[in-house]
C-alpha cells in the first residue's frame, strides 16, 4: 500500500461545531445508554420505534427462512398478509406464570 493511502499517514480532523450543525449522540453501548438514561429521564440513543422496527425485520427474516417463502408484511397491523402460517411463527406458547 503507498504511504500516501495509509490510514495513519492523515492528520485527525480538528474541526469544531456551529450552533447549527447536526452532530451523532456519543454512547458507551446500548445497556449503559439505557442505565444512563433511566437516571437523567433522557432520550436513549435509539428511539425504542427505531429499535422496534429493526428487530422485527431480523425476526421477519428469520420466519421467511423458516418457511422457505417469500411473506408479505403489514407494518401497521403486524401481521403478515393472508398468511395465519406465518402469523403462527410470530410469537411462542409463554410457560405457566407468565402471560401477556
Amino acid at each position: 500500500m503507498p504511504a500516501s493511502t495509509s490510514a495513519t499517514s492523515s492528520p485527525a480532523p480538528t474541526s469544531t461545531f456551529g450552533p447549527n450543525d447536526i452532530a451523532l449522540y456519543r454512547s458507551r453501548g446500548h445497556a449503559q445508554n439505557l442505565i444512563d438514561c433511566i437516571k437523567s429521564r433522557g432520550d436513549t440513543v435509539c428511539p425504542i420505534e427505531t429499535a422496534h422496527r429493526s428487530n422485527s425485520i431480523c425476526q421477519l427474516s428469520d420466519i421467511a427462512i423458516r418457511l422457505k417463502r417469500k411473506l408479505r408484511w403489514d407494518p401497521e397491523k403486524e401481521a403478515f398478509i393472508d398468511d395465519p402460517e406465518a402469523d403462527g411463527l410470530l410469537s411462542r406458547a409463554m410457560r405457566e406464570p407468565w402471560r401477556l
